[in-house]
């Protein structure tokens, strides 16, 4: 009896509930879809936020010191490391 209840889907000997695993998969793909729109969103503010930092060495080279420093520590976060498309 085990057996068959594994071979079909069913770990208490009753049949799998096919929509409840479609509940899961469809739950999954818009927490990936979420996923991904938070982070092409932190993608969009971390390019702007590189833009200004651009823009202020543009208008005052004296602050290129403390744009290096702010740059590297972006850098250097394990957090921000992997970003494609900031650096």
């Amino acid at each position: 009896m085990r057996s068959a209840a594994r071979a079909s889907g069913s770990a208490n000997g009753r049949p799998a509930n096919p929509s409840r695993n479609r509940d899961h998969a469809s739950g999954r793909a818009r927490a990936r879809e979420a996923k991904a729109k938070l982070r092409s969103q932190a993608l969009a503010w971390l390019q702007d936020e590189r833009a200004a930092w651009a823009r202020l060495l543009d208008a005052e080279p004296t602050a290129r010191p403390l744009i290096v420093q702010t740059l590297r520590r972006w850098r250097a976060d394990p957090d921000l490391a992997d970003v494609p498309g900031v650096w």
